[in-house]
């Protein structure tokens, strides 16, 4: 997996600032391909 600058400042600026970041969660969220996928299925 590959995350570009752009979204590596993004996270670190909004865990920085106490928010959960609205993009690259991949990068750290690891673990959680269970719930993904349930999420996933009930949104859509």
């Amino acid at each position: 997996m590959s995350i570009n600058p752009r979204d590596i400042e993004h996270i670190f600026e909004r865990l920085r600032s106490g928010v959960v970041p609205g993009r690259g969660l991949e990068a750290f969220a690891v673990g959680i391909e269970m719930q993904r996928g349930e999420v996933s299925e009930l949104v859509c």
